[in-house]
């Protein structure tokens, strides 16, 4: 299901928070603390537009309401906690340490090429049902279900989208 939301995400999180998006990085790697293990955020996008607090976004795609733990959120909420910069630097200290540094040298890059506007981080869930555990964030967390997506507007690919909506949609509904 990633790869196929992957071509509309940008506008749909643009949508849904009311400013201009951008993907930065798949499966963003989380570090353990205590050791150079890591946990992956499904996508980190960030918004573009400047003076937001919190530009960054911690993208979580569920497919199936049993993956729903709150371990998994507890670890999201630390590290929202120490914001996008510590982050960052850990992920450079996975590179360093990790025997497959081309997996997580493109991600360096790539944050390296954007300007920090700033640290903070909010979390969007896309879940069949809703998340309770989503109400340790407060408003840092916004979770939309699969039946948003029936009603969602898709310009950038509208023939994909409405196919996506008719044949794939339906299945997860």
């Amino acid at each position: 299901l990633d790869a196929l939301l992957a071509p509309f995400m940008e506008e749909l999180l643009s949508t849904w928070m009311g400013q201009p998006v951008e993907a930065v990085v798949a499966e963003f790697p989380l570090k353990r603390r205590g050791d150079f293990r890591s946990t992956n955020v499904d996508h980190v996008f960030v918004c573009t537009t400047e003076g937001n607090a919190a530009p960054w976004i911690f993208f979580e795609l569920k497919t199936d309401a049993r993956s729903i733990s709150d371990a998994q959120f507890a670890r999201y909420a630390a590290a929202m906690n120490r914001g996008m910069t510590a982050l960052i630097s850990d992920l450079k200290s996975l590179a360093a340490r990790s025997r497959f540094k081309k997996k997580y040298e493109a991600s360096v890059e790539r944050f390296s090429k954007l300007q920090l506007a700033g640290d903070g981080i909010r979390l969007v869930i896309l879940a069949p049902v809703p998340v309770p555990a989503a109400a340790r964030f407060g408003s840092s967390a916004e979770v939309r279900l699969f039946t948003d997506l029936a009603t969602a507007e898709v310009t950038s690919y509208p023939v994909e989208w409405e196919l996506f909506k008719a044949h794939i949609l339906p299945v997860l509904l």
